[in-house]
């Protein structure tokens, strides 16, 4: 919910950072939708690594992923599936 920005000396900084809040969120949602598909296909490929019950094949923060994978073989799956990905969803 947006909030009204007091009448300050800082009102144009308050008001252009709650008009930004809206962007945010549609830019969460569409990194969500975006890459949710690819980090499952990845996870369930088999090819990366685990970690106890966790699986460490494609640790991501924001926008950047590392690929981990016990064998070469199993990191050029993953790179394949993650051109493959990028090709269906034209993001190259």
């Amino acid at each position: 919910m947006l909030q009204a920005a007091c009448v300050t000396r800082d009102f144009y900084q308050d008001h252009f950072r709650y008009a930004r809040e809206p962007a945010r969120a549609e830019r969460a949602r569409r990194y969500s939708i975006s890459y949710n598909g690819l980090i499952s296909e990845l996870e369930e490929s088999g090819n990366g690594v685990c970690l106890y019950d966790i699986n460490m094949s494609a640790p991501t923060v924001a926008d950047d992923m590392v690929l981990v994978s016990y064998s070469r073989a199993g990191l050029d799956n993953m790179l394949k599936i993650c051109t493959c990905y990028a090709n269906k969803w034209r993001f190259l």
